[in-house]
């Protein structure tokens, strides 16, 4: 079933970047008006994020380094980007924090999850923001998509942060395998939560919010770079978007989706189709270069893809494990 699910995942991956490249006319584009200077802002950016990222997660596991962490997550990116499994790039992180540090597979589990659902809670809270500047650049229909969206994701985000929703759930007993990996998901949430309360969550949250806008601060200068000035409330009114779409898991790594949300909201923006699909390829050469980086890492690292994947069912991140053991 996974090897199926993984092909028609890369027919569609395929396809969706041949339709992108068969319309790709590179006599159109005029690279003169590159500017080159805007690659020193993206690559402190694209270092800070990364860092900011490595501090983050110790905030919460305490137990690694910094360049340790740092290594972890070049190589989660080497996983997301180039090999095609469904073990992914947060597993081979909980993974070899687990095995190189000790810690409890609770802990581990928190630092792959509370970045990851306070980022999504800020990118939909940046995402109406942007909205309510840009609003009338989309479609009706497409407007109305996220108008139902973005509320319906805020919601469901509420529901899994609030802590009543541990004890509405343990008393459920879902007969289906998804409702009940949906129900073990939220309670491990829940008995986490009680260990990251007070300052520290407001520190993970601070984290969380200056990585998304060096994310955005990233993407508004790509545009500089491909010689191309929007706004940069327009960066927070498209990007949102385009990543929440990216996360629909109908393509590897939502190669091509990304591509043709980065494309259609550029060309919103009056940027020619040939340039917006340069500016968005330029976006994703960056995430394949850091990816480089933690292949390099993961080369030289005592830990092979054999070995993560014999371990990949074995703990679901710690699902079913008690938080109070190490």
């Amino acid at each position: 079933m996974k090897k199926t699910f993984f092909l028609l995942k890369l027919i569609f991956t395929t396809f969706l970047i041949y339709i992108l490249l068969t319309k790709l006319e590179f006599k159109s584009l005029s690279f003169e008006s590159f500017e080159l200077k805007y690659l020193f802002p993206i690559v402190i950016l694209s270092s800070l994020k990364v860092f900011i990222a490595a501090v983050l997660w110790k905030l919460i596991v305490a137990t690694s380094s910094i360049a340790s962490l740092l290594k972890y997550i070049f190589i989660g990116l080497f996983f997301n980007n180039f090999l095609p499994t469904m073990v992914g790039g947060d597993f081979a992180r909980f993974y070899l924090l687990k095995r190189e540090t000790g810690v409890s597979s609770p802990i581990a589990f928190a630092g792959i999850f509370l970045p990851r659902i306070w980022g999504l809670l800020l990118l939909v809270l940046t995402g109406i923001v942007g909205l309510l500047f840009h609003w009338r650049a989309l479609d009706w229909r497409l407007l109305c998509i996220l108008c139902i969206s973005y509320p319906a994701l805020l919601m469901l985000l509420f529901v899994v942060l609030h802590p009543k929703t541990f004890k509405v759930l343990e008393k459920s007993k879902p007969r289906s395998m998804i409702l009940n990996k949906v129900r073990n998901f939220i309670k491990q949430y829940n008995a986490i939560s009680e260990y990251f309360k007070g300052k520290r969550i407001m520190a993970i949250l601070l984290l969380s919010a200056i990585i998304q806008i060096t994310t955005y601060l990233n993407v508004y200068y790509f545009f500089r770079f491909s010689g191309e000035l929007i706004e940069f409330t327009y960066v927070l009114f498209f990007f949102p978007a385009v990543t929440l779409i990216s996360m629909i898991p109908i393509a590897l790594n939502g190669l091509g989706i990304s591509e043709a949300g980065f494309t259609y909201f550029s060309g919103l923006a009056g940027i020619i189709y040939p340039k917006a699909i340069m500016i968005s390829l330029v976006n994703r050469a960056a995430y394949v270069i850091m990816g480089l980086i933690g292949g390099v890492c993961f080369a030289i690292s005592k830990v092979n893809y054999a070995e993560i994947k014999k371990h990949q069912g074995e703990e679901k991140f710690g699902l079913k494990t008690d938080p109070t053991r190490k």
